[in-house]
């Protein structure tokens, strides 16, 4: 009887796993059942097979990886012994201006974090950025502390600081309290229990009745942009020009069918039409409505970078011209300048390498135009990076970084004993650790010279690529991207990792990407040429590229 069930358990068992190989697919190297979980763990045996498995996949997947924006060459294995620890950067990254630390230790309670380590990493990218450091506050009673950075580590990649800037920029234009605004001081043993809302300092300011729009931001993003930002504005309720002209039943007067776009249009490189932002920005302004604008600094397709100084310095005189580059708003009966716009740049790429080739150089030389401004030399309210792209990381990080000035309001709780002003709370201290890593290792020297090597790299895989594919290969001047027609085997599509869209693929040449690498694929892709039907779908030369597709 016994072994009549136990048959029946492995009957049932295995009907389970048939079922299971149905819904889950796993690569041909792996194996389904070494990976799958049992009530009682797995035996050593198994576990062994199914880790050498993911070792030889993701080993030959580094191999050849080449189709995105995220850097394969790292090695961090010196610090593997903390990986055995929680090291964890809970609340902000600089200490709370508004702890004793005779009672509470300025980085708060949790001493598992390394946060000098990260304003480290933060000082060195606020030089970077042009952006006024050390970071200061209040306390420290010097004259411009309010201009100077704060920022911190991304536990995610760049959209978490898309997401940061969206939220700061909308309570920044809906007039809510920022952290440095005078608040009601009701507390005075440092007991932050039970706060009220308007403490905390989530308070927005009195509508003024003679510009009913002017608390409401208006989103502005091209066509370019990351899939994020639609993602993001919808989490936080920030509508953008469409939307809004389509609810007040604005027509739109600069095309003949009065209908208006999603977005902003770009130009052949990916990048933002600078007049076409204008333009539309323009008719919103002179409406009263604050605006809120998402450049792109290496688009995620192209590689495209949008023109940020350009773009700043057209839209000045229509700010000044309608009295919003610098407003009053008013909050509790106290009146607050504030500008009528927000200004963010996605950096994901861009911003974390572009610098190291263009800081040293003067304006008018061939990098500078190549490579836009779009730093805190600008009128920029928020920058983000990702630390996985350009540096690479084992796991998504990145950078947030903005002014004392516009911070927004946030609690400081009890039990942690620091203020708050991010977003995840609990951040990962091992992201600050090797971001720290790779800066401590290189002179600016090198840095530049990583950055030149990959640029010289792109020039080779776009000289090889045309020799295949000639007229049909793009590349935007200083971008880390070559865009070619398809490969119709899709074993080549996933030999190489290649992200597609339409009729196109493209290569992004990180740090790893090597000319060997490059003439690998382009032997495949001889082979493929001569063995398969032409690569185009299309019956022109005259295909174009789908700019929106994201990463």
């Amino acid at each position: 009887m016994k072994n009549k069930d136990e048959n029946q358990i492995l009957l049932q068992q295995e009907e389970n796993l048939n079922e299971q190989r149905k819904s889950y697919w796993t690569p041909k190297s792996i194996t389904f059942e070494d990976v799958q979980l049992s009530d009682n763990g797995i035996s050593p045996d198994q576990r062994k097979r199914a880790l050498n498995q993911l070792s030889e996949y993701v080993k030959d997947s580094q191999e050849n990886f080449l189709g995105y924006q995220a850097t394969q060459r790292m090695d961090f294995s010196e610090f593997s012994k903390y990986l055995d620890v929680s090291i964890n950067n809970l609340g902000d990254s600089f200490s709370s201006p508004k702890w004793d630390s005779n009672q509470v230790p300025p980085d708060g309670y949790f001493r598992m974090n390394d946060k000098w380590i990260e304003r480290a990493v933060l000082d060195y990218y606020a030089k970077l950025w042009n952006a006024k450091s050390p970071r200061l506050v209040e306390e420290d009673k010097e004259e411009g502390w309010l201009e100077t950075y704060w920022g911190y580590i991304l536990t995610m990649g760049s959209t978490e600081g898309n997401l940061l800037a969206m939220r700061n920029g909308r309570d920044y234009l809906n007039g809510t309290l920022l952290q440095y605004d005078p608040k009601p001081q009701t507390n005075t043993n440092n007991t932050f229990v039970n706060k009220s809302l308007e403490e905390v300092g989530y308070v927005q300011a009195v509508q003024d009745e003679t510009n009913l729009n002017a608390l409401t931001p208006v989103l502005f993003y091209s066509e370019a942009t990351h899939y994020s930002i639609k993602k993001l504005a919808q989490v936080l309720q920030i509508k953008t020009f469409a939307q809004i002209a389509i609810e007040r039943g604005f027509e739109n007067p600069f095309t003949e069918d009065r209908k208006w776009p999603n977005t902003i249009p770009i130009d052949k490189t990916g990048a933002i039409k600078v007049d076409e932002l204008v333009k539309y920005a323009t008719f919103f302004i002179q409406k009263g409505f604050p605006i809120l604008v998402n450049f792109n600094y290496g688009t995620t397709w192209t590689g495209a970078y949008d023109d940020v100084g350009e773009a700043v310095a057209k839209l000045k005189p229509v700010l000044d011209r309608f009295g919003m580059f610098d407003r009053k708003i008013r909050i509790r009966g106290k009146e607050y300048e504030r500008n009528g716009f927000w200004y963010h740049v996605d950096g994901a790429l861009g911003a974390a390498f572009v610098p190291f080739i263009k800081n040293d150089v003067e304006d008018g030389d061939e990098i500078s135009k190549e490579f836009p401004d779009f730093d805190f030399k600008l009128h920029v309210h928020s920058i983000s990076t990702s630390g996985h792209k350009w540096v690479g990381m084992p796991w998504p990080c990145g950078i947030y970084m903005t002014k004392n000035k516009y911070l927004i309001s946030n609690d400081v709780p009890d039990y942690v004993g620091s203020l708050d002003s991010t977003l995840a709370g609990s951040r990962n201290g091992f992201s600050a650790l090797l971001m720290w890593d790779y800066l401590s290792k290189r002179s600016k020297d090198d840095l530049k010279a990583e950055v030149l090597n990959a640029l010289k790299t792109v020039e080779y895989t776009k000289g090889e690529l045309e020799k295949i594919y000639p007229r049909k290969v793009l590349h935007v001047p200083g971008s880390l991207v070559v865009i070619f027609p398809k490969p119709t085997k899709i074993d080549i599509i996933k030999k190489y990792s290649l992200a597609s869209s339409g009729n196109f693929s493209h290569i992004f040449i990180m740090r790893h990407v090597t000319e060997e690498m490059i003439d690998n694929l382009i032997i495949d892709l001889k082979k493929n040429l001569l063995k398969e039907e032409p690569l185009l779908t299309s019956k022109t030369d005259n295909d174009t590229v789908d700019h929106s597709f994201g990463w």
